[in-house]
Parts: C-alpha cells; structure tokens; sequence
C-alpha cells in the first residue's frame, strides 16, 4: 500500500499536467468615442515566470468589429517544475524574481495607443500619446 501512496504521489509531481498561462483573450479595440477600430495590430505577450526563461509573443489583426482573439496559452510541465523555477527565480533575481503566469496585450493605431495587463480585459480603448 505505500508503494502504490509512493508511485501516485511520484507521478503527480513529475507526470506533465496543462497549466494555463492566460486564457483565451477576446478584446475590442475602440477610438475615445467607443466606435470599434478594424484593421487595428494589437500585441500580445505572455510569459509562465515560474515555468519559462523567455516571453512569447503573437500579433494580429482586428476584425471589421474591432474585435481580436487570443487563444488560450498552455504549458505542459510536471507540478515539480514550478518549484524548481521558484527557486531557480529566487537564485538569480533575489527579491526582485517574478513568478508564475503573467500576459499583457496592447495596441497601436497612427498617434494612439492602448495597453492592459488585467486578463481578460475586454476593451482597449486607443487614446492619442501625449
């Protein structure tokens, strides 16, 4: 019987599991009046601190309505790994070390621009740069 306890509980930490970075994100892109910007690029970046070294990044294209989808953002890592990367955070960025998951979508029409870093947020509104 404690094998069996020993071999799940080893599984759970090293068998990799889905651990979702962000959810799909669905935005519109508006001017200051609320009416919907097509043909807008908006950005998106996404990173797992715990899980990943690097940022991902993906651009697209508003649609006729203003409106872009970001799919969801998976990562495939046994739960160990978040330990590790915790810890292998801590060791090189001390108190100033990130952790877990963390996405931002921004974007950039003539002398406008929009930015959120609050998932999912659902309207970006572009406002001139002063």
């Amino acid at each position: 019987m404690r094998k069996r306890i020993a071999i799940a509980i080893l599984a759970a930490l090293v068998v990799p599991i889905p651990q979702t970075t962000v959810p799909a994100w669905t935005a519109q892109v508006t001017n200051e009046s609320g009416l919907p910007q097509p043909n807008v690029a908006v950005h998106q970046a996404w990173q797992n601190y715990s899980l990943e070294p690097t940022p991902h990044n993906q651009d697209l294209t508003t649609n006729a309505t203003g409106q872009v989808t970001f799919p969801r953002r998976v990562l495939w890592r046994p739960l160990i790994a978040n330990a590790i990367g915790a810890l292998r955070n801590r060791m090189k960025d001390g108190n100033k070390a990130n952790y877990g998951p963390a996405a931002f979508i921004s974007a950039a029409q003539g002398n406008a621009q929009a930015f959120s870093d609050r998932c999912c947020a659902a309207r970006l509104t572009l406002r001139p740069i002063r």
